[in-house]
Protein backbone atom coordinates (compact mmCIF):
# COMPACT_ATOMS: atom_id res chain seq x y z
CA UNK A 1 0.00 0.00 0.00
CA UNK A 2 1.16 3.56 -0.58
CA UNK A 3 2.37 5.24 2.84
CA UNK A 4 0.91 8.51 1.57
CA UNK A 5 -3.00 7.98 1.04
CA UNK A 6 -4.35 10.73 3.80
CA UNK A 7 -7.30 12.68 2.38
CA UNK A 8 -5.47 15.91 2.90
CA UNK A 9 -4.13 19.30 2.51
CA UNK A 10 -0.79 19.69 4.53
CA UNK A 11 -1.03 23.04 4.27
CA UNK A 12 -4.40 23.41 4.57
CA UNK A 13 -5.07 20.72 7.51
CA UNK A 14 -9.13 21.61 7.57
CA UNK A 15 -9.54 21.12 4.03
CA UNK A 16 -9.78 17.79 2.26
CA UNK A 17 -8.20 17.26 -1.47
CA UNK A 18 -10.52 13.45 -1.70
CA UNK A 19 -13.73 12.86 -1.24
CA UNK A 20 -13.71 11.27 1.63
CA UNK A 21 -11.93 12.61 4.95
CA UNK A 22 -11.33 9.69 6.83
CA UNK A 23 -10.53 7.27 3.75
CA UNK A 24 -6.97 6.68 4.16
CA UNK A 25 -4.57 6.88 7.05
CA UNK A 26 -1.12 5.65 7.49
CA UNK A 27 1.90 3.55 7.52
CA UNK A 28 4.48 5.98 7.40
CA UNK A 29 7.85 6.16 6.73
CA UNK A 30 11.39 7.27 7.97
CA UNK A 31 13.81 9.82 6.97
CA UNK A 32 16.86 13.61 22.78
CA UNK A 33 17.75 14.67 26.36
CA UNK A 34 17.62 13.35 29.33
CA UNK A 35 13.97 13.10 30.96
CA UNK A 36 12.11 13.62 34.28
CA UNK A 37 10.98 9.82 35.65
CA UNK A 38 7.31 9.76 35.03
CA UNK A 39 7.26 6.16 36.49
CA UNK A 40 4.65 2.99 35.68
CA UNK A 41 1.52 2.24 36.55
CA UNK A 42 -0.32 0.31 38.85
CA UNK A 43 -3.20 -2.43 38.14
CA UNK A 44 -5.95 -2.26 40.59
CA UNK A 45 -6.43 -6.38 42.01
CA UNK A 46 -10.35 -6.44 40.69
CA UNK A 47 -8.65 -6.07 36.82
CA UNK A 48 -9.16 -2.10 36.37
CA UNK A 49 -6.49 0.50 35.65
CA UNK A 50 -4.92 1.66 38.90
CA UNK A 51 -3.86 5.43 38.02
CA UNK A 52 -4.85 7.10 41.65
CA UNK A 53 -6.95 10.39 42.10
CA UNK A 54 -4.99 13.66 41.03
CA UNK A 55 -6.98 17.15 41.46
CA UNK A 56 -4.99 18.53 38.53
CA UNK A 57 -4.63 22.29 38.28
CA UNK A 58 -6.04 24.53 35.71
CA UNK A 59 -8.78 26.27 34.00
CA UNK A 60 -12.31 24.71 32.90
CA UNK A 61 -12.71 23.69 28.97
CA UNK A 62 -15.16 24.17 26.59
CA UNK A 63 -16.11 22.82 23.46
CA UNK A 64 -13.59 19.91 23.49
CA UNK A 65 -10.70 22.74 23.95
CA UNK A 66 -8.54 23.91 25.99
CA UNK A 67 -10.42 27.15 27.87
CA UNK A 68 -9.36 30.85 27.44
CA UNK A 69 -5.43 30.08 29.06
CA UNK A 70 -5.28 28.61 25.77
CA UNK A 71 -2.98 25.62 24.67
CA UNK A 72 -0.59 26.86 27.92
CA UNK A 73 -3.87 25.66 30.27
CA UNK A 74 -3.91 22.25 31.89
CA UNK A 75 -7.13 20.93 32.22
CA UNK A 76 -9.04 20.06 35.26
CA UNK A 77 -10.88 17.19 36.63
CA UNK A 78 -14.66 18.69 37.16
CA UNK A 79 -15.49 17.86 40.29
CA UNK A 80 -14.69 19.87 43.88
CA UNK A 81 -13.85 17.38 46.29
CA UNK A 82 -11.98 14.07 46.55
CA UNK A 83 -14.22 11.22 45.44
CA UNK A 84 -15.37 9.10 48.92
CA UNK A 85 -14.57 5.78 49.44
CA UNK A 86 -18.45 4.64 48.08
CA UNK A 87 -18.26 6.54 45.18
CA UNK A 88 -14.62 4.50 44.17
CA UNK A 89 -16.87 1.62 45.11
CA UNK A 90 -19.47 2.32 43.05
CA UNK A 91 -17.49 3.56 40.26
CA UNK A 92 -15.35 0.39 40.27
CA UNK A 93 -18.36 -1.45 40.54
CA UNK A 94 -19.87 0.03 37.18
CA UNK A 95 -16.43 -0.19 35.10
CA UNK A 96 -16.27 -3.89 36.09
CA UNK A 97 -19.84 -4.30 34.83
CA UNK A 98 -18.96 -2.42 31.78
CA UNK A 99 -15.82 -4.64 31.30
CA UNK A 100 -18.13 -7.41 31.13
CA UNK A 101 -20.45 -6.16 28.56
CA UNK A 102 -17.63 -4.88 26.65
CA UNK A 103 -16.01 -8.30 26.57
CA UNK A 104 -19.28 -9.66 25.81
CA UNK A 105 -19.43 -7.83 22.66
CA UNK A 106 -15.96 -8.41 21.45
CA UNK A 107 -16.20 -11.90 21.52
CA UNK A 108 -18.55 -11.46 18.44
CA UNK A 109 -16.09 -9.45 16.45
CA UNK A 110 -14.41 -11.00 13.73
CA UNK A 111 -10.59 -9.99 14.45
CA UNK A 112 -8.17 -9.05 17.88
CA UNK A 113 -10.03 -6.01 20.07
CA UNK A 114 -8.81 -4.35 23.05
CA UNK A 115 -10.20 -1.66 25.50
CA UNK A 116 -8.73 0.44 28.09
CA UNK A 117 -10.50 3.20 30.06
CA UNK A 118 -9.82 4.78 33.90
CA UNK A 119 -12.08 7.31 34.75
CA UNK A 120 -8.89 9.72 36.94
CA UNK A 121 -11.51 11.11 39.62
CA UNK A 122 -11.75 7.64 41.26
CA UNK A 123 -8.97 5.68 39.72
CA UNK A 124 -11.83 3.10 38.43
CA UNK A 125 -11.18 1.47 35.23
CA UNK A 126 -11.41 -1.87 33.33
CA UNK A 127 -8.84 -3.43 30.79
CA UNK A 128 -9.80 -6.17 27.88
CA UNK A 129 -7.63 -7.78 25.66
CA UNK A 130 -4.62 -5.60 27.12
CA UNK A 131 -2.29 -8.28 26.52
CA UNK A 132 -2.78 -7.91 22.72
CA UNK A 133 -0.75 -5.95 20.55
CA UNK A 134 -2.20 -3.62 17.56
CA UNK A 135 -0.81 -1.40 14.89
CA UNK A 136 -0.92 2.03 15.67
CA UNK A 137 -1.67 3.56 12.24
CA UNK A 138 -2.06 7.48 12.98
CA UNK A 139 -2.25 6.95 16.68
CA UNK A 140 1.33 6.92 17.09
CA UNK A 141 1.03 10.77 16.00
CA UNK A 142 0.39 11.89 19.59
CA UNK A 143 3.46 9.87 20.35
CA UNK A 144 5.62 11.56 17.61
CA UNK A 145 4.74 15.43 18.60
CA UNK A 146 5.26 14.41 22.95
CA UNK A 147 8.90 13.16 22.16
CA UNK A 148 8.98 16.22 19.65
CA UNK A 149 7.96 18.33 22.35
CA UNK A 150 10.23 16.41 25.21
CA UNK A 151 13.32 16.78 23.15
CA UNK A 152 12.28 20.71 22.54
CA UNK A 153 12.29 21.05 26.51
CA UNK A 154 10.27 24.09 26.85
CA UNK A 155 11.63 25.71 23.77
CA UNK A 156 8.59 26.80 21.77
CA UNK A 157 8.11 24.88 18.48
CA UNK A 158 9.19 26.99 15.15
CA UNK A 159 6.70 28.15 12.89
CA UNK A 160 7.07 24.89 10.47
CA UNK A 161 6.99 22.82 13.38
CA UNK A 162 3.71 24.18 14.74
CA UNK A 163 1.74 23.93 11.47
CA UNK A 164 3.10 20.21 11.12
CA UNK A 165 2.06 19.44 14.14
CA UNK A 166 -1.70 21.08 13.75
CA UNK A 167 -1.80 18.93 10.44
CA UNK A 168 -0.91 15.84 11.90
CA UNK A 169 -3.00 15.68 14.74
CA UNK A 170 -6.04 17.50 13.57
CA UNK A 171 -6.03 16.38 9.50
CA UNK A 172 -3.58 12.95 10.18
CA UNK A 173 -1.63 14.61 7.47
CA UNK A 174 0.80 11.90 6.78
CA UNK A 175 3.49 13.89 5.10
CA UNK A 176 4.11 16.18 8.52
CA UNK A 177 3.87 13.10 10.64
CA UNK A 178 7.15 11.76 8.51
CA UNK A 179 8.86 14.97 8.38
CA UNK A 180 8.33 15.36 12.64
CA UNK A 181 9.02 11.76 12.99
CA UNK A 182 12.82 12.38 11.09
CA UNK A 183 13.15 15.58 13.33
CA UNK A 184 12.80 13.05 16.66
CA UNK A 185 15.51 10.85 15.33
CA UNK A 186 12.78 8.05 14.39
CA UNK A 187 12.64 4.71 16.26
CA UNK A 188 15.06 6.52 18.48
CA UNK A 189 12.38 9.40 19.54
CA UNK A 190 10.43 7.29 20.02
CA UNK A 191 12.43 4.25 22.11
CA UNK A 192 12.92 7.56 24.37
CA UNK A 193 9.42 8.09 25.14
CA UNK A 194 8.53 4.54 25.45
CA UNK A 195 10.87 4.33 28.33
CA UNK A 196 10.26 7.78 30.51
CA UNK A 197 7.00 7.10 30.39
CA UNK A 198 6.29 3.84 31.03
CA UNK A 199 5.29 2.28 27.95
CA UNK A 200 6.49 -1.49 28.11
CA UNK A 201 4.88 -2.75 25.11
CA UNK A 202 4.82 -0.30 22.66
CA UNK A 203 7.89 -0.83 19.76
CA UNK A 204 8.46 1.40 17.02
CA UNK A 205 8.82 0.92 13.81
CA UNK A 206 10.76 3.04 11.00
CA UNK A 207 7.16 3.04 8.92
CA UNK A 208 6.10 5.12 11.56
CA UNK A 209 2.54 3.53 11.32
CA UNK A 210 3.39 0.11 11.44
CA UNK A 211 4.42 0.27 15.64
CA UNK A 212 2.52 -2.10 17.50
CA UNK A 213 1.22 -1.00 20.94
CA UNK A 214 -1.34 -2.32 23.56
CA UNK A 215 -4.37 -0.34 24.66
CA UNK A 216 -3.10 0.04 27.97
CA UNK A 217 -0.02 1.46 26.71
CA UNK A 218 -2.20 3.87 24.85
CA UNK A 219 -3.78 5.29 28.33
CA UNK A 220 -0.58 5.50 29.60
CA UNK A 221 0.47 7.88 27.37
CA UNK A 222 -2.57 9.94 27.65
CA UNK A 223 -1.95 9.76 31.26
CA UNK A 224 0.58 12.55 29.97
CA UNK A 225 -1.17 15.08 28.31
CA UNK A 226 -3.20 15.65 31.58
CA UNK A 227 -1.23 14.64 34.61
CA UNK A 228 0.78 17.20 36.63
CA UNK A 229 3.85 14.72 37.17
CA UNK A 230 3.90 14.74 33.82
CA UNK A 231 7.71 15.11 31.94
CA UNK A 232 5.62 17.24 29.32
CA UNK A 233 5.53 21.26 30.49
CA UNK A 234 2.21 22.34 30.66
CA UNK A 235 2.17 24.31 28.04
CA UNK A 236 3.19 21.11 26.11
CA UNK A 237 0.77 19.21 27.25
CA UNK A 238 -1.71 21.77 26.93
CA UNK A 239 -0.93 22.38 23.06
CA UNK A 240 -1.58 18.39 22.60
CA UNK A 241 -5.49 18.55 24.22
CA UNK A 242 -6.40 21.97 21.99
CA UNK A 243 -5.19 19.74 18.71
CA UNK A 244 -6.93 16.82 19.66
CA UNK A 245 -9.77 19.03 20.47
CA UNK A 246 -9.41 20.20 17.19
CA UNK A 247 -9.75 17.11 15.07
CA UNK A 248 -11.34 17.49 11.77
CA UNK A 249 -15.27 16.49 11.56
CA UNK A 250 -14.69 13.50 9.66
CA UNK A 251 -12.31 12.24 11.91
CA UNK A 252 -13.90 12.56 15.21
CA UNK A 253 -15.80 9.07 15.44
CA UNK A 254 -14.89 6.72 18.00
CA UNK A 255 -13.98 7.99 21.81
CA UNK A 256 -16.59 11.04 21.38
CA UNK A 257 -19.83 8.36 20.97
CA UNK A 258 -19.03 7.51 24.48
CA UNK A 259 -19.79 11.59 25.70
CA UNK A 260 -22.77 12.24 27.31
CA UNK A 261 -25.95 14.50 25.56
CA UNK A 262 -25.31 17.61 27.58
CA UNK A 263 -22.47 19.43 28.81
CA UNK A 264 -19.16 16.70 27.67
CA UNK A 265 -15.93 17.42 25.87
CA UNK A 266 -14.14 15.29 23.78
CA UNK A 267 -10.67 14.89 22.58
CA UNK A 268 -9.53 11.88 20.60
CA UNK A 269 -7.21 10.47 17.62
CA UNK A 270 -7.70 7.75 15.22
CA UNK A 271 -5.93 5.52 13.60
CA UNK A 272 -7.38 3.32 10.31
CA UNK A 273 -4.86 1.19 7.58
CA UNK A 274 -5.19 -2.24 5.80
CA UNK A 275 -2.57 -4.40 6.78
CA UNK A 276 -1.26 -7.05 4.34
CA UNK A 277 -0.91 -9.59 6.50
CA UNK A 278 -4.61 -9.87 7.67
CA UNK A 279 -5.49 -10.39 4.07
CA UNK A 280 -5.82 -6.70 3.52
CA UNK A 281 -8.77 -5.99 6.68
CA UNK A 282 -8.47 -3.27 8.52
CA UNK A 283 -7.09 -1.88 11.82
CA UNK A 284 -9.72 1.04 13.33
CA UNK A 285 -8.28 2.02 16.29
CA UNK A 286 -8.78 5.23 18.80
CA UNK A 287 -7.62 6.66 21.45
CA UNK A 288 -8.69 10.15 23.66
CA UNK A 289 -10.55 11.69 26.76
CA UNK A 290 -13.95 12.52 27.69
CA UNK A 291 -14.81 15.21 30.52
CA UNK A 292 -18.12 15.52 31.85
CA UNK A 293 -19.65 16.53 35.72
CA UNK A 294 -17.59 14.71 38.08
CA UNK A 295 -15.98 12.38 35.38
CA UNK A 296 -12.64 12.21 33.18
CA UNK A 297 -11.97 9.53 31.27
CA UNK A 298 -8.31 8.36 29.58
CA UNK A 299 -9.88 5.59 26.72
CA UNK A 300 -7.79 3.17 24.28
CA UNK A 301 -9.64 0.89 22.27
CA UNK A 302 -7.67 -1.08 19.01
CA UNK A 303 -9.17 -3.26 16.63
CA UNK A 304 -8.16 -5.43 13.59
CA UNK A 305 -9.48 -7.86 10.85
CA UNK A 306 -12.67 -5.79 9.98
CA UNK A 307 -13.85 -5.98 6.40
CA UNK A 308 -14.26 -2.48 5.65
CA UNK A 309 -13.35 1.12 7.48
CA UNK A 310 -17.21 1.81 8.20
CA UNK A 311 -17.44 -1.88 9.55
CA UNK A 312 -14.34 -1.18 11.82
CA UNK A 313 -15.67 2.20 13.29
CA UNK A 314 -18.96 0.47 13.95
CA UNK A 315 -17.12 -1.90 15.97
CA UNK A 316 -15.18 0.55 17.87
CA UNK A 317 -18.05 2.98 18.18
CA UNK A 318 -20.28 0.46 19.79
CA UNK A 319 -18.16 -1.01 22.27
CA UNK A 320 -17.80 3.36 23.13
CA UNK A 321 -21.36 3.42 23.58
CA UNK A 322 -21.45 0.08 25.51
CA UNK A 323 -19.12 0.69 27.83
CA UNK A 324 -20.26 4.36 28.78
CA UNK A 325 -23.99 3.45 28.73
CA UNK A 326 -23.37 0.97 31.64
CA UNK A 327 -20.74 2.96 33.35
CA UNK A 328 -23.11 5.69 33.83
CA UNK A 329 -25.72 3.35 35.08
CA UNK A 330 -25.91 2.69 38.75
CA UNK A 331 -24.42 -0.83 39.49
CA UNK A 332 -25.80 -3.37 41.67
CA UNK A 333 -24.16 -3.86 44.81
CA UNK A 334 -22.39 -7.10 45.96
Amino acid sequence: MDAWRTATDARHPGRRTATSGRRADSRGGTSRRSLLSFGLFGLLAAGGLGYGWRAAAGLPVTGGRVAAGGPGTVVAVPTSAVPTPDIVAEQRRRAALAARQVRGYAAGLPGQFSFAAVERGTGAGFRTGDQLQFQTASIVKVEILTALLLDRDGIPLTAVQRDRAEAMITASDNAAASELFAAIGGVSGLDRVNTEVGLTRTRPRSAWGTTVTTSADQVRLLRVLVEEESPLRPADRGLVLDLMGRVVDGQRWGVPVGAGTTGSRTWVKNGWDTVDDHDGRWLVNSIGRIVEDDHDWLVAVLSDHHDSLDAGIAAVEQAVRIAFDTWRRPAPAG
